[in-house]
């Protein structure tokens, strides 16, 4: 019985390292170079920040939203390549949300609200 489970064991191991080689060399990680990891980066963090002004608050995986985008007032200077901070974390809370909402299948996770309030919170 013992060596039928280490058996077991063995071939369990020998078939995953297997698996693990082919799909290494059937599907190799994308090359990239820092410059270009960088810009992507900075193109993400720029369309996060878009979509968090459209950010009303978040309920439950319900997330209200601004049909007309409530940009932070005022709108104060920023070094290159920097984005606004409430914006970038309403942005991330929202694809939280979405995501949470789409684990527990959630139908419809998006409700518009009519008011602009920007930052408000329930």
């Amino acid at each position: 019985m013992k060596t039928a489970i280490l058996r077991g064991l063995f071939l369990f191991g020998a078939g995953a390292g297997c698996a693990t080689a082919i799909s290494q060399i059937a599907y190799p990680p994308p090359q990239t170079t820092l410059p270009e990891l960088e810009a992507q980066a900075n193109e993400l963090l720029v369309k996060v920040a878009d979509f968090g002004i459209y950010g009303a608050w978040i309920d439950e995986n319900k997330i209200m939203v601004n049909l007309i985008a409530c940009p932070p007032s005022p709108r104060p200077k920023y070094p290159a390549g920097a984005v606004d901070p409430y914006s970038l974390q309403r942005g991330l809370a929202m694809l939280n949300a979405l995501e949470t909402a789409r684990l527990v299948n959630q139908k419809e996770p998006f409700v518009a609200v009519e008011k602009c309030r920007p930052y408000a919170g329930k």
